[in-house]
């Protein structure tokens, strides 16, 4: 078990080791993209005459970050995005998404007072931040149901 300082409100050093805890805290994130995009090729007409396809777009995600600890509040935030794909059409549509969320998230704050020995408790505070910085993802989408799309032609 490793050790942490961390100081009281008059500097001095207090040291326990609770360093476990925080290496199994659990997070479950929720968020819904919101985008304008412009989209060109099969994604835009959903048609197998195109054999490529292409979008750009931006937009903003709320989301909730909620902690597996019961004593610890949800945190809300949105945050924008930029995102761009690029896809090919070989008997399903497949489109590789990169997007780039332009702020850090914040997954949990906590700020609790110590509970145990009262004589202690005006100097023993914690807290806690975890955040994220920008994130960039890539990702690879199927649309399975693109087989059954109608070859117009290009009309």
């Amino acid at each position: 078990m490793e050790q942490a300082e961390f100081k009281s409100q008059d500097g001095s050093p207090l040291r326990f080791s609770q360093i476990d805890e925080i290496d199994n805290f659990k997070i479950s994130l929720w968020g819904a993209p919101v985008s304008l995009e412009f989209k060109s090729g099969f994604d835009a007409n959903c048609d197998k005459f195109y054999k490529t396809t292409s979008s750009f777009g931006l937009g903003i995600m709320p989301y909730m970050a909620l902690p597996a600890e019961v004593s610890t509040t949800a945190e809300y935030s949105i945050v924008p995005f930029v995102k761009a794909e690029f896809g090919f059409f070989a008997g399903v549509g497949f489109k590789f998404r990169a997007m780039y969320l332009l702020n850090s998230v914040t997954y949990a704050n906590f700020n609790d007072e110590y509970s145990g020995n009262e004589t202690l408790q005006k100097d023993l505070k914690s807290s806690l931040l975890l955040k994220t910085k920008p994130e960039f993802s890539i990702s690879l989408i199927v649309l399975p149901g693109s087989y059954k799309w109608e070859n117009t032609g290009g009309f």
